[in-house]
C-alpha cells in the first residue's frame, strides 16, 4: 500500500510540472514598449556677429565746430580826452580835426528855444556848408531831458537850453559854451554873426 501511495504522489508531481511547463510555453511573450525619451530642445544661440571695425585710411578733417578757436581781434582806437575851456583863446595851436556844434533843448520847447535852433542851423548852412558836407563839422540837436542823451549831457556838462562847440585838436576835445546864445537870440543878424565869428576863430585863430 505504501508503494502505491508513493507512486500516486510521484504521478501528481510530474503532472504538475508538465502543466507548469505547458502553461509557460503557451503564454504570449509581452515585449515592453519602450518609453520615448523626450530630450530637451537646445536653446538656440543668437547669432550675434561682431560689427566690422572701420578702417581709417586717412585722418578725419577737424571742423571749427569741433575745436573752438578763440580769436582776439585788436582794434586800434583813438582815445579822445575831454577838456572844458571858458575862452577860445585857451585853444592850443594846431589843425582842427573836427568841430561838433551841439544844441540842447528841453522836452517842452518854448518859441525862443525853437528860434535859437533855427538860427544855429541857418548860420552853419550859410557859412559852413562845405565843412558840414565833408564831415569836418557836425550839428547835434538833443533833448536834454531824454535819458538816451545822458552820456552827451554829461560830456558837455549841459543844463537847460544851451549851445556848445566841441573842438577836437591833437586828440583832445575842448568843450566851449556859447553864452551869447541868449544875449543875441532877439536879433537874428547879431546871433548869426556872433556864432559865425566864434567858429572862424576856432579854425583860424584871432
Amino acid at each position: 500500500m505504501l508503494a502505491v501511495h508513493q507512486s500516486r504522489h510521484i504521478v501528481v508531481c510530474i503532472t504538475l510540472v508538465l502543466f507548469v511547463l505547458l502553461a509557460t510555453s503557451c503564454a504570449p511573450t509581452v515585449t515592453p514598449t519602450p518609453t520615448p525619451t523626450t530630450a530637451p530642445l537646445p536653446t538656440p544661440t543668437p547669432m550675434t556677429a561682431p560689427l566690422p571695425t572701420p578702417t581709417i585710411t586717412e585722418p578725419l578733417a577737424t571742423t571749427p565746430e569741433q575745436v573752438p578757436v578763440e580769436v582776439t581781434k585788436i582794434v586800434e582806437k583813438e582815445v579822445v580826452v575831454t577838456q572844458r575851456i571858458e575862452d577860445l583863446s585857451q585853444l592850443p595851436f594846431g589843425q582842427v580835426e573836427h568841430v561838433e556844434v551841439v544844441y540842447f533843448h528841453l522836452t517842452q520847447r518854448c518859441p525862443g528855444c525853437i528860434e535859437a535852433e533855427r538860427l544855429t542851423r541857418k548860420t552853419l548852412d550859410k557859412y559852413f556848408a562845405d565843412r558840414l558836407k565833408s564831415g569836418e563839422m557836425s550839428l547835434v540837436v538833443a533833448d536834454i531831458q531824454n535819458p538816451q542823451n545822458a552820456a552827451l549831457v554829461q560830456k558837455y556838462d549841459a543844463y537847460g537850453p544851451s549851445l556848445y562847440l566841441g573842438i577836437v585838436k591833437g586828440g583832445i576835445e575842448y568843450i566851449w559854451p556859447f553864452y551869447d546864445i541868449w544875449l543875441t537870440s532877439g536879433d537874428e543878424v547879431k546871433f548869426i554873426l556872433s556864432l559865425r565869428d566864434k567858429i572862424v576863430i576856432v579854425y583860424y585863430g584871432h
